[in-house]
């Protein structure tokens, strides 16, 4: 293995170790959680699930489960599912209001029709392999009036726009936020505010990621966002409902 590749194993070890400490840390503590919920740095989620008429939640592409402290500690019930399966999820296993589920991908969900009453998929959008399909099923499964909340990278940060190449390799659909609005409300959404956030630099991407998983305060990443054009922010994150 050579040098590059010792460095890029020793930093994404790094950033699961920070992520899954964090997971813990909420998930003990309820009221910091609740707290953390309500920064632009996790989607304000803890707003957006106030704001529905309903607390069961679906944690589309959730991953290693990161928001799902966050949406219980504002008394959401969640099911969260992804095409993976994660060692973290077992920080989750002791509560009755999660439920996660492995090898589901949006295009297919194996949930009946106005299932849910909000929709969370923060940062899954740009791996799926048929965007359309794949909120058509969101649609499908949300309640007439339900929410959804999306968070995806910005086409427009400043590596790629440096670059044209995604910040995740693995990332295919990229949008400006016009373009993600366009999106939704072409596949019977309506958009109720979008917003955006996070800085990149133009150079040393990969070693950033690293850097904002652990290194970095989040106090110094909110200024940082601040500073940075709104419409080259890293993330957009967009606030819909089912029409």
């Amino acid at each position: 293995m050579n040098l590059r590749s010792r460095w890029a194993r020793f930093q994404g070890s790094g950033i699961v170790r920070y992520q899954t400490a964090e997971m813990h840390k909420f998930t003990v503590k309820n009221q910091l959680a609740r707290s953390a919920s309500n920064m632009d740095h996790f989607t304000r989620i803890g707003p957006w699930v106030r704001t529905l008429a309903g607390v069961k939640i679906l944690e589309l592409g959730c991953g290693p489960g990161r928001y799902i402290p966050l949406l219980r500690a504002n008394g959401a019930q969640v099911v969260g599912v992804d095409p993976h399966c994660f060692e973290s999820w077992t920080l989750l296993d002791e509560f009755d209001d999660v439920e996660l589920h492995s090898e589901v991908f949006a295009e297919n969900l194996q949930f009946a029709d106005d299932s849910f009453d909000g929709i969370t998929c923060l940062g899954a959008l740009l791996y799926f392999k048929n965007p359309s399909e794949a909120l058509n099923e969101v649609l499908r499964v949300l309640k007439p009036g339900g929410g959804l909340l999306m968070r995806n990278p910005n086409v427009l940060n400043n590596q790629t726009r440096r670059t044209g190449q995604p910040l995740d390799p693995m990332g295919k659909n990229l949008y400006n936020e016009k373009e993600l609005i366009d999106l939704l409300e072409t596949h019977g959404f309506k958009v109720s505010q979008s917003w955006s956030y996070g800085y990149w630099p133009s150079f040393f991407g990969r070693t950033w990621w690293w850097l904002v998983n652990g290194v970095i305060s989040i106090g110094l990443q909110s200024r940082l966002s601040r500073l940075t054009p709104a419409t080259h922010r890293v993330n957009i994150v967009v606030e819909a409902v089912k029409q």
